[in-house]
């Protein structure tokens, strides 16, 4: 069960990367820098609508995967000892593996966004939303297996991976 969690956690953090990647014109696609988005000449203060496309889906695909994570660490907690160190534990490896595997995929876009030496707006959107977006994943697990650990220490009952009363 672990395994799939984890799996299932690394398909939807690599699909957020590479999706994010390609709807801001970072990969697969040619948009200069430069390049203006279409857009009326009245609405010249409206955001640009590539951005908002991108940031669409980088809250999308960052709940989603949050989620993922959520459930992954959430199931770690649940097979580690029943004790305040043991389950109090789980946010700290939470935060560190997700922290890890952010630095791993920022390096990468740093590789990819300088491989022609230069950075276009389309990679700076992409870097932008990405980090922000991790962020918010990393946010999401943290907080979700910490609160998890508190309610142990409160109660002396670990509630379940879905955070219901009634688990041991």
């Amino acid at each position: 069960e672990l395994m799939v969690a984890l799996v299932h956690m690394m398909v939807w953090y690599a699909s957020l990367q590479l999706f994010l990647a390609f709807s801001a014109g970072a990969i697969g696609r040619a948009r200069e820098d430069g390049a203006q988005s279409p857009k009326s000449t009245v609405a010249a203060v409206k955001a640009d609508p590539l951005e908002v496309r991108v940031k669409c889906w980088a809250v999308l695909l960052g709940h989603i995967t949050g989620f993922a994570a959520i459930n992954f660490f959430a199931t770690l907690q649940q097979q580690v000892d029943r004790d305040t160190l043991s389950t109090g534990a789980v946010p700290l490896i939470a935060w560190v593996g997700l922290f890890l595997l952010c630095r791993a995929t920022h390096d990468i876009r740093m590789e990819v966004i300088h491989m022609d030496e230069r950075e276009t707006s389309a990679e700076r959107l992409w870097n932008e939303c990405t980090q922000e977006t991790e962020n918010d994943v990393v946010g999401l697990a943290v907080a979700f297996v910490v609160v998890q650990w508190l309610r142990f220490v409160i109660s002396g009952k670990l509630p379940s991976d879905e955070g219901e009363e009634g688990a041991s």
